[in-house]
């Protein structure tokens, strides 16, 4: 039986400061037995400690317990926190944390899978990602144009509270999410008693480089 592999391209794209913004796109359908990855930087100016989180697909067998990234073919730190495995016990979707300790301005890396031993997934605890060398808060405001009265809720707080569970875990990155969605809504915000609008933090924290990573929804 022939594997069907994907291969993607992902490009850093340059941003109006901070981590430049990643660009993937899907290179196509190959029948060649193998699964790599291409990082290009786009910015113009060379990237150092680069953290890079992806979801990851894998064919039947080829990994046994959790894969490790290959950068040029050098083996990198990397963590794989395994989402979903096939019959055999492989590994069919993980989700990949790795910091790429350089990209040249201009220039492309090759990402290139192998198997390795279960790794650590011991989550950081509120503690540590409340210590202040994260420097880590986010916060959502939700105004009435009418009245001008407005509330607002803090991911800090979320975090402080313990309001959040852990989605990926291990010691290159952790990916946790904060909110309620208990019976008690306590940081549900509106301007009546429904409170209709549900706030929501994805926050990843890179203990290697203390930076953290934020979407709201």
């Amino acid at each position: 039986m022939r594997k069907y592999v994907m291969v993607c391209v992902v490009s850093l794209l340059a941003s109006a400061g901070g981590i430049p913004r990643l660009a993937m796109a899907d290179a196509g359908m190959t029948t060649v037995a193998t699964n790599t990855m291409t990082i290009t930087n786009r910015s113009g100016v060379a990237q150092l400690n680069y953290p890079l989180q992806f979801g990851r697909p894998f064919v039947d067998g080829d990994i046994a317990d959790e894969p490790r990234v290959l950068i040029n073919g050098v083996p990198a730190a990397s963590q794989a926190d395994v989402k979903n495995r096939y019959p055999d016990g492989s590994v069919e979707f993980a989700v990949i944390a790795v910091v790429v300790p350089s990209i040249p301005a201009s220039g492309s890396l090759t990402l290139t899978f192998q198997n390795q031993a279960p790794g650590s997934h011991t989550p950081l605890s509120s503690a540590q990602m409340l210590d202040p060398s994260y420097d880590f808060n986010a916060t959502m405001t939700l105004k009435n144009t009418s009245t001008g009265a407005s509330k607002t809720v803090s991911a800090r707080t979320m975090l402080a509270n313990g309001d959040y569970r852990v989605w990926s875990a291990g010691p290159v990155a952790q990916t946790i999410i904060l909110g309620d969605d208990s019976t008690a809504r306590k940081y549900d915000l509106g301007f009546d008693t429904y409170r209709p609008f549900r706030p929501r933090f994805y926050a990843t924290f890179w203990p290697a480089t203390r930076q953290v990573a934020v979407r709201y929804v």
